[in-house]
């Protein structure tokens, strides 16, 4: 059995059904969004996140918050203009 492209199948199928189809600015990623809940306290992260079916907009802020408060962090980011 071939897994190729299921995460995008289940996506689609599971995902946007609780989501929407603005997955990004819809008021459940909103109330799932870890933004808002950086604090001093927060400890060392990886952040990663692709190009196809990702939460493009939030990793960015994610980012540029832990940045702000000189949380150590690591962002590995693949741009929209690499291929998936």
């Amino acid at each position: 059995m071939s897994l190729v492209g299921m995460p995008l199948i289940s996506w689609n199928l599971c995902g946007r059904s609780e989501w929407g189809n603005d997955y990004e600015t819809s008021k459940t990623a909103e109330n799932a969004s870890i933004i808002g809940n950086v604090t001093n306290d927060y400890p060392p992260i990886y952040i990663s996140d692709g190009n196809t079916v990702s939460f493009y907009n939030q990793a960015i802020a994610f980012d540029k918050e832990l940045t702000a408060m000189g949380h150590f962090h690591v962002f590995n980011f693949y741009g929209r203009d690499k291929p998936s």
